[in-house]
Protein backbone atom coordinates (compact mmCIF):
# COMPACT_ATOMS: atom_id res chain seq x y z
CA UNK A 1 0.00 0.00 0.00
CA UNK A 2 2.95 2.43 0.70
CA UNK A 3 4.14 2.45 -3.34
CA UNK A 4 0.22 3.20 -4.25
CA UNK A 5 0.32 6.11 -1.79
CA UNK A 6 3.44 7.33 -2.93
CA UNK A 7 2.97 6.84 -6.54
CA UNK A 8 -0.85 8.74 -6.05
CA UNK A 9 0.81 11.61 -4.04
CA UNK A 10 3.23 12.35 -6.95
CA UNK A 11 0.59 12.22 -9.40
CA UNK A 12 -1.80 14.76 -7.43
CA UNK A 13 1.45 16.70 -7.32
CA UNK A 14 2.51 16.83 -11.00
CA UNK A 15 -1.40 17.48 -11.89
CA UNK A 16 -1.31 20.36 -9.69
CA UNK A 17 2.24 21.78 -10.96
CA UNK A 18 1.37 21.33 -14.35
CA UNK A 19 -2.11 22.94 -13.73
CA UNK A 20 -0.46 26.22 -11.70
CA UNK A 21 2.70 26.55 -14.31
CA UNK A 22 -0.10 26.51 -17.72
CA UNK A 23 -1.88 29.32 -15.40
CA UNK A 24 1.11 32.05 -15.47
CA UNK A 25 2.96 30.71 -18.90
CA UNK A 26 1.54 32.44 -22.05
CA UNK A 27 3.66 30.27 -23.53
CA UNK A 28 2.08 26.87 -22.13
CA UNK A 29 1.07 24.11 -23.53
CA UNK A 30 4.59 24.37 -25.07
CA UNK A 31 4.90 22.26 -28.10
CA UNK A 32 7.21 19.58 -29.70
CA UNK A 33 9.65 17.39 -27.89
CA UNK A 34 8.64 19.35 -24.41
CA UNK A 35 4.63 18.84 -24.73
CA UNK A 36 5.40 15.34 -26.01
CA UNK A 37 7.52 14.87 -22.89
CA UNK A 38 5.13 16.22 -20.27
CA UNK A 39 2.71 13.67 -21.70
CA UNK A 40 4.92 10.94 -21.63
CA UNK A 41 5.51 11.56 -18.00
CA UNK A 42 1.99 12.32 -16.67
CA UNK A 43 0.91 8.70 -18.81
CA UNK A 44 3.75 6.88 -16.95
CA UNK A 45 2.24 8.61 -13.44
CA UNK A 46 -1.13 7.60 -14.17
CA UNK A 47 -0.19 4.18 -15.64
CA UNK A 48 1.94 2.97 -12.29
CA UNK A 49 -0.15 4.71 -9.78
CA UNK A 50 -3.35 2.16 -11.55
CA UNK A 51 -1.18 -0.71 -11.61
CA UNK A 52 0.24 -0.52 -8.09
CA UNK A 53 -3.43 0.61 -6.71
CA UNK A 54 -4.80 -3.04 -8.56
CA UNK A 55 -1.99 -5.12 -7.19
CA UNK A 56 -2.61 -4.37 -3.78
CA UNK A 57 -5.88 -4.23 -3.58
CA UNK A 58 -6.38 -7.85 -1.49
CA UNK A 59 -4.37 -5.62 1.31
CA UNK A 60 -6.20 -2.97 1.86
CA UNK A 61 -6.94 -2.95 5.48
CA UNK A 62 -4.06 -5.48 6.85
CA UNK A 63 -4.91 -4.19 10.65
CA UNK A 64 -8.01 -4.95 10.16
CA UNK A 65 -7.19 -8.59 8.46
CA UNK A 66 -4.57 -9.45 11.25
CA UNK A 67 -6.62 -8.85 13.96
CA UNK A 68 -9.60 -10.81 12.68
CA UNK A 69 -7.18 -13.68 11.67
CA UNK A 70 -6.12 -13.68 15.61
CA UNK A 71 -9.52 -13.64 16.77
CA UNK A 72 -10.56 -16.54 15.04
CA UNK A 73 -7.37 -18.31 16.08
CA UNK A 74 -8.04 -17.47 19.57
CA UNK A 75 -12.04 -18.91 19.36
CA UNK A 76 -11.10 -22.05 18.13
CA UNK A 77 -8.54 -22.51 20.88
CA UNK A 78 -10.60 -21.63 23.48
CA UNK A 79 -12.38 -24.40 25.77
CA UNK A 80 -15.82 -25.57 25.31
CA UNK A 81 -17.95 -24.28 28.11
CA UNK A 82 -19.71 -26.86 30.36
CA UNK A 83 -23.41 -26.98 31.22
CA UNK A 84 -22.47 -24.58 33.79
CA UNK A 85 -20.65 -22.00 31.55
CA UNK A 86 -17.18 -23.43 32.93
CA UNK A 87 -14.89 -25.45 30.85
CA UNK A 88 -15.52 -29.67 31.40
CA UNK A 89 -13.50 -32.27 30.41
CA UNK A 90 -14.27 -33.96 26.88
CA UNK A 91 -16.46 -36.81 27.76
CA UNK A 92 -14.68 -40.03 29.19
CA UNK A 93 -12.22 -37.69 30.27
CA UNK A 94 -10.54 -37.93 34.28
CA UNK A 95 -12.30 -35.52 36.27
CA UNK A 96 -12.10 -34.94 39.86
CA UNK A 97 -15.42 -37.10 40.61
CA UNK A 98 -14.23 -39.88 37.56
CA UNK A 99 -15.27 -39.87 34.29
CA UNK A 100 -17.83 -37.25 33.43
CA UNK A 101 -20.79 -37.82 31.12
CA UNK A 102 -23.22 -35.41 30.04
CA UNK A 103 -26.83 -36.11 31.04
CA UNK A 104 -29.97 -34.00 29.55
CA UNK A 105 -33.27 -33.71 30.90
CA UNK A 106 -36.83 -32.44 29.63
CA UNK A 107 -40.41 -33.74 29.49
CA UNK A 108 -40.43 -36.27 29.66
CA UNK A 109 -37.48 -38.04 28.62
CA UNK A 110 -33.17 -38.52 30.62
CA UNK A 111 -30.61 -38.88 27.59
CA UNK A 112 -27.28 -40.08 28.67
CA UNK A 113 -24.06 -39.29 26.19
CA UNK A 114 -22.90 -42.26 24.68
CA UNK A 115 -25.65 -44.41 25.75
CA UNK A 116 -27.24 -46.73 28.71
CA UNK A 117 -24.04 -49.14 28.73
CA UNK A 118 -21.55 -48.15 30.81
CA UNK A 119 -18.05 -49.45 32.44
CA UNK A 120 -17.15 -49.60 36.15
CA UNK A 121 -16.08 -46.63 38.04
CA UNK A 122 -16.49 -43.36 39.25
CA UNK A 123 -18.81 -40.82 37.13
CA UNK A 124 -19.43 -37.13 37.89
CA UNK A 125 -22.83 -37.05 35.84
CA UNK A 126 -23.44 -33.13 34.59
CA UNK A 127 -27.07 -32.83 34.45
CA UNK A 128 -28.79 -29.89 32.14
CA UNK A 129 -32.14 -29.73 32.76
CA UNK A 130 -33.67 -28.51 28.68
CA UNK A 131 -37.06 -28.53 29.70
CA UNK A 132 -39.68 -25.79 31.19
CA UNK A 133 -40.43 -27.21 34.24
CA UNK A 134 -38.04 -28.42 37.63
CA UNK A 135 -36.24 -31.90 37.17
CA UNK A 136 -33.89 -33.98 39.26
CA UNK A 137 -31.89 -36.82 38.78
CA UNK A 138 -31.96 -39.80 41.08
CA UNK A 139 -29.48 -42.97 40.56
CA UNK A 140 -30.41 -46.34 42.57
CA UNK A 141 -29.56 -50.15 41.94
CA UNK A 142 -27.26 -52.72 42.89
CA UNK A 143 -25.56 -51.72 46.21
CA UNK A 144 -26.06 -48.12 45.58
CA UNK A 145 -29.25 -46.69 47.67
CA UNK A 146 -30.97 -43.75 46.11
CA UNK A 147 -28.28 -40.94 45.55
CA UNK A 148 -29.86 -37.42 43.84
CA UNK A 149 -29.17 -33.85 42.82
CA UNK A 150 -31.12 -30.68 44.38
CA UNK A 151 -34.03 -29.51 41.56
CA UNK A 152 -32.95 -28.00 38.89
CA UNK A 153 -34.87 -25.52 37.38
CA UNK A 154 -35.65 -24.92 33.63
CA UNK A 155 -32.18 -24.04 31.54
CA UNK A 156 -29.98 -24.52 34.96
CA UNK A 157 -27.60 -27.44 35.58
CA UNK A 158 -26.16 -29.64 38.54
CA UNK A 159 -23.77 -32.10 39.13
CA UNK A 160 -23.78 -35.95 40.79
CA UNK A 161 -21.04 -37.84 41.54
CA UNK A 162 -21.60 -41.23 42.04
CA UNK A 163 -19.06 -44.87 42.20
CA UNK A 164 -20.52 -47.30 40.14
CA UNK A 165 -20.20 -51.18 40.76
CA UNK A 166 -21.06 -53.84 38.08
CA UNK A 167 -25.09 -54.43 37.89
CA UNK A 168 -27.93 -52.59 36.62
CA UNK A 169 -28.73 -48.99 37.72
CA UNK A 170 -32.32 -46.83 37.16
CA UNK A 171 -31.67 -43.68 36.32
CA UNK A 172 -34.92 -41.51 37.25
CA UNK A 173 -36.45 -37.89 38.04
CA UNK A 174 -38.31 -38.01 41.34
CA UNK A 175 -40.49 -35.58 40.82
CA UNK A 176 -43.99 -36.92 41.63
CA UNK A 177 -45.20 -38.22 38.37
CA UNK A 178 -42.40 -37.92 35.83
CA UNK A 179 -40.79 -41.01 36.12
CA UNK A 180 -44.27 -42.33 35.17
CA UNK A 181 -44.43 -40.54 32.17
CA UNK A 182 -40.84 -41.14 30.96
CA UNK A 183 -38.08 -39.66 32.89
CA UNK A 184 -36.12 -43.41 33.19
CA UNK A 185 -33.20 -45.07 31.79
CA UNK A 186 -32.10 -48.76 33.06
CA UNK A 187 -28.83 -48.45 32.82
CA UNK A 188 -26.11 -51.12 32.62
CA UNK A 189 -22.98 -51.48 34.21
CA UNK A 190 -19.84 -53.66 33.02
CA UNK A 191 -17.02 -54.89 34.67
CA UNK A 192 -16.69 -57.87 36.59
CA UNK A 193 -19.18 -60.75 37.66
CA UNK A 194 -21.71 -60.24 40.37
CA UNK A 195 -21.94 -61.74 43.25
CA UNK A 196 -24.07 -64.64 44.24
CA UNK A 197 -26.81 -63.91 46.52
CA UNK A 198 -25.82 -65.57 50.16
CA UNK A 199 -28.04 -68.36 50.47
CA UNK A 200 -30.59 -68.32 53.06
CA UNK A 201 -30.58 -71.00 55.78
CA UNK A 202 -33.59 -71.72 57.83
CA UNK A 203 -34.36 -69.96 61.23
CA UNK A 204 -33.95 -72.30 64.17
CA UNK A 205 -37.40 -73.18 65.50
CA UNK A 206 -37.19 -70.73 68.60
CA UNK A 207 -36.46 -67.60 66.74
CA UNK A 208 -38.95 -68.42 64.33
CA UNK A 209 -41.03 -68.66 67.15
CA UNK A 210 -39.59 -65.34 68.71
CA UNK A 211 -40.47 -63.40 65.69
CA UNK A 212 -43.81 -64.55 65.64
CA UNK A 213 -44.50 -63.70 69.36
CA UNK A 214 -43.45 -60.19 68.32
CA UNK A 215 -45.07 -59.97 64.88
CA UNK A 216 -46.45 -56.13 64.35
CA UNK A 217 -50.00 -55.17 64.41
CA UNK A 218 -51.89 -54.86 61.50
CA UNK A 219 -53.46 -51.37 60.73
CA UNK A 220 -55.19 -50.24 57.82
CA UNK A 221 -54.77 -46.89 56.81
CA UNK A 222 -56.55 -45.10 53.97
CA UNK A 223 -55.91 -42.02 51.90
CA UNK A 224 -57.20 -39.86 49.14
CA UNK A 225 -57.67 -36.15 47.90
CA UNK A 226 -56.81 -34.74 50.92
CA UNK A 227 -56.94 -36.52 54.03
CA UNK A 228 -55.62 -39.54 56.01
CA UNK A 229 -57.63 -42.37 57.97
CA UNK A 230 -56.61 -44.90 60.15
CA UNK A 231 -58.51 -47.63 60.90
CA UNK A 232 -59.36 -47.21 64.96
CA UNK A 233 -58.64 -44.04 65.07
CA UNK A 234 -55.59 -41.83 65.88
CA UNK A 235 -54.97 -43.27 69.75
CA UNK A 236 -52.32 -46.39 69.37
CA UNK A 237 -50.72 -48.75 72.00
CA UNK A 238 -46.94 -48.68 72.27
CA UNK A 239 -45.62 -51.70 69.90
CA UNK A 240 -44.59 -52.88 66.57
CA UNK A 241 -47.21 -51.90 63.69
CA UNK A 242 -47.54 -52.97 60.15
CA UNK A 243 -49.53 -49.98 58.29
CA UNK A 244 -51.67 -51.52 55.32
CA UNK A 245 -51.76 -47.92 53.29
CA UNK A 246 -53.95 -47.83 50.38
CA UNK A 247 -54.48 -45.17 48.18
CA UNK A 248 -57.54 -44.46 47.67
CA UNK A 249 -57.22 -41.31 45.42
CA UNK A 250 -57.13 -40.20 42.02
CA UNK A 251 -53.37 -39.24 42.28
CA UNK A 252 -49.73 -40.08 43.79
CA UNK A 253 -49.94 -39.89 47.60
CA UNK A 254 -47.20 -41.64 50.31
CA UNK A 255 -47.34 -42.17 53.64
CA UNK A 256 -44.97 -40.46 56.39
CA UNK A 257 -44.41 -41.09 59.97
CA UNK A 258 -42.36 -38.66 62.29
CA UNK A 259 -41.85 -38.11 65.93
CA UNK A 260 -40.60 -38.35 69.65
CA UNK A 261 -37.31 -39.22 68.41
CA UNK A 262 -38.39 -41.54 65.41
CA UNK A 263 -36.73 -40.24 61.88
CA UNK A 264 -39.07 -39.70 59.19
CA UNK A 265 -40.20 -43.13 57.79
CA UNK A 266 -42.01 -43.34 54.83
CA UNK A 267 -43.43 -45.83 51.61
CA UNK A 268 -43.07 -45.21 48.50
CA UNK A 269 -45.11 -42.90 46.01
CA UNK A 270 -48.41 -45.04 45.66
CA UNK A 271 -50.50 -44.83 42.40
CA UNK A 272 -53.82 -44.44 42.68
CA UNK A 273 -55.47 -47.92 43.20
CA UNK A 274 -52.29 -49.66 44.66
CA UNK A 275 -51.22 -50.60 48.27
CA UNK A 276 -48.17 -50.68 50.49
CA UNK A 277 -46.87 -51.76 54.02
CA UNK A 278 -44.98 -49.45 55.92
CA UNK A 279 -43.61 -51.21 59.32
CA UNK A 280 -42.71 -48.64 62.06
CA UNK A 281 -41.85 -49.33 65.95
CA UNK A 282 -43.94 -46.83 68.09
CA UNK A 283 -43.28 -45.99 71.42
CA UNK A 284 -45.09 -43.81 73.67
CA UNK A 285 -45.88 -40.05 72.74
CA UNK A 286 -46.75 -37.98 69.98
CA UNK A 287 -46.40 -38.69 66.21
CA UNK A 288 -47.68 -37.06 62.87
CA UNK A 289 -48.59 -39.95 59.42
CA UNK A 290 -48.57 -37.35 56.49
CA UNK A 291 -48.15 -37.45 52.84
CA UNK A 292 -44.53 -35.89 51.67
CA UNK A 293 -45.83 -34.60 48.34
CA UNK A 294 -45.48 -31.04 48.43
CA UNK A 295 -48.59 -28.94 48.70
CA UNK A 296 -50.69 -32.54 50.32
CA UNK A 297 -49.92 -32.14 54.06
CA UNK A 298 -50.93 -28.64 53.95
CA UNK A 299 -54.09 -29.66 51.78
CA UNK A 300 -55.00 -31.38 54.90
CA UNK A 301 -53.46 -35.15 54.28
CA UNK A 302 -52.42 -34.80 58.23
CA UNK A 303 -53.26 -36.91 61.32
CA UNK A 304 -51.84 -36.58 64.84
CA UNK A 305 -51.79 -39.45 66.56
CA UNK A 306 -51.07 -40.36 70.49
CA UNK A 307 -48.62 -43.43 70.97
CA UNK A 308 -49.86 -44.62 75.10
Amino acid sequence: MAAYYVLGILLVAWGLGLAIYGLTRPDFPPTGSAGRALVGVTVLLVVGTLTTLLLTTEKEHPKEEAAAKAAEAKAETKPAAGPTGQPSPAQGAPAAGGKTVNVSEKEFSIALAGGDKLSAGKYTFAVQNTGKVEHDLAIEGGKLKETKTPLIAAGKSNTLAVDLQPGKYTFFCTVPGHEQAGMKVEVTVAGGKPKQPASTKPKPAKQKAKQKAAAAKKVAVSEKEFSIALAGGATLAAGSYDFAVKNDGKIQHDLAVEGDGLKEKKTPLLDAGTSRDLKVALKPGKYKFFCTVPGHEQAGMKVDVTVR
